[in-house]
């Protein structure tokens, strides 16, 4: 049997989606229109979007599924990593964290340059299973007691393909001694992990 897709192109950025798939050409030049119509209301003429139609079989559609389903596959290998080894890293992450600022009471911290209240942390890391290189924190403490902390993950594809840096500043802050309490506690680890793997979410959504 032969259907009819409508597909629309996203001029601003470049990327086609699906608009309805039917059974006669007539129907799906209605979409057509449908959809031409609609945005003629709320874009830009420059940027607007425009609509085609394709003509696809059962063995075309059966095909595309089949190869839709093993790009998915791939994409999730790529991203595997073991959630006990990025554990590891933020244990050993909080403990590095505490101990770096405690050497001085909050006064201390305070009477110190803007630019000598920053304290980075990283580990690097090679599992063969595992999706990143690196995990890092990041805080800054700023006049008004609070102390920030960000966390940044370098990454790579297991098949080496791709590779780039996601962090997220601020996640988390608090006063001077509520973070130094924070990063003994399991609700740290567990606060870092959380975030993580948004970042990596994010990462290859990207």
């Amino acid at each position: 049997m032969i259907y009819y897709e409508v597909w629309g192109w996203d001029t601003f950025s470049r990327e086609s989606y699906f608009c309805g798939r039917f059974t006669s050409r007539e129907a799906a030049e209605a979409e057509c229109k449908r959809n031409e119509k609609s945005v003629e209301q709320t874009q830009n003429e420059n940027l607007r979007d425009t609509f085609s139609i394709v003509e696809m079989s059962d063995d075309k559609i059966i095909e595309r599924e089949q190869r839709t389903s093993q790009i998915r596959k791939e994409k999730a290998r790529n991203r595997m990593y073991r959630g006990e080894n990025l554990a590891y890293c933020f244990i050993q992450l909080l403990k590095s964290f505490k101990q770096s600022w405690e050497i001085m009471d909050a006064e201390e911290w305070k009477s110190k340059k803007e630019e000598d209240r920053k304290i980075e942390l990283q580990i690097s890391w090679k599992g063969e299973k595992d999706c990143f290189d690196s995990v890092s924190l990041q805080s800054y403490y700023f006049d008004d007691d609070v102390l920030a902390v960000g966390i940044g993950i370098s990454m790579h594809s297991i098949d080496n393909k791709e590779h780039g840096d996601v962090s997220s500043t601020c996640s988390f802050r608090g006063t001077f001694d509520e973070m130094l309490r924070w990063a003994e506690t399991e609700e740290a680890l567990f606060d870092c992990l959380d975030k993580a793997r948004e970042l990596i979410e994010e990462f290859w959504e990207e």
